[in-house]
């Protein structure tokens, strides 16, 4: 897995996580107790999104 710069760490909150677009794909990146992580920003329930 190789890293991409997406943001600066300064817009990832512990309470207003990140949204953007990385080729094509959406992605959330989430700051939970001093970590980053980063996933594909999906529905859980396609039928209601």
């Amino acid at each position: 897995m190789s890293w991409i710069g997406v943001c600066d760490a300064e817009q990832v909150q512990e309470d207003f996580p990140y949204s953007g677009n990385i080729d094509g794909k959406e992605i959330g990146i989430y700051l939970i107790d001093g970590e980053y992580y980063a996933l594909e920003d999906v529905c859980p329930m396609p039928t209601r999104c």
